[in-house]
């Protein structure tokens, strides 16, 4: 399926520290003595999360193009301003994908502040932020798989 272009493209998942989650929604009964009801209230595939990680960030390099203006970006300001731009939108949904499953995602920054830490060089930074998995009526991926940009 291709991207729709409203849905913007994450193009930096963090650089260690990668954190995955996975919940599903249940509305459980007990009645004691061991037994119990439980039914699922929501999808079968549970609902992700994920929390990424940036830590020792060059605040000049590697450059990134914006996908809005076109153009490079070192990643400190690339990520601020990908953050503050979805935030400026309501917390639009936007795409990422998995490093380990090499899944898309459609997701929402679930912190409403971002907070970057600059360590003692002013070239080097580190930040992190919370995604939680996003759904919207009508679209949905492909059980497709992105390339492994690691494999020749």
């Amino acid at each position: 399926m291709a991207i729709p272009e409203s849905f913007r493209v994450l193009a930096d998942i963090g650089t260690v520290g990668l954190e995955r989650a996975i919940e599903f929604a249940l509305l459980e009964a007990d009645f004691g003595d061991g037994y119990g009801a439980s039914v699922l209230t929501g999808s079968t595939e549970g609902t992700r999360s994920w929390k990424l990680v940036w830590r020792g960030v060059h605040s000049k390099l590697p450059l990134i193009p914006s996908d809005i203006t076109g153009d490079l970006l070192d990643r400190v300001n690339y990520l601020w301003r990908f953050y503050c731009d979805q935030m400026a939108a309501a917390n639009a949904p936007f795409i990422i994908t998995d490093p380990v499953d090499r899944q898309q995602y459609l997701v929402r920054f679930a912190d409403k502040n971002l907070t970057q830490q600059q360590f003692r060089d002013a070239l080097f930074y580190s930040f992190g932020v919370k995604l939680r998995q996003a759904r919207v009526p009508g679209f949905s991926f492909d059980a497709v798989q992105a390339p492994n940009p690691d494999s020749i």
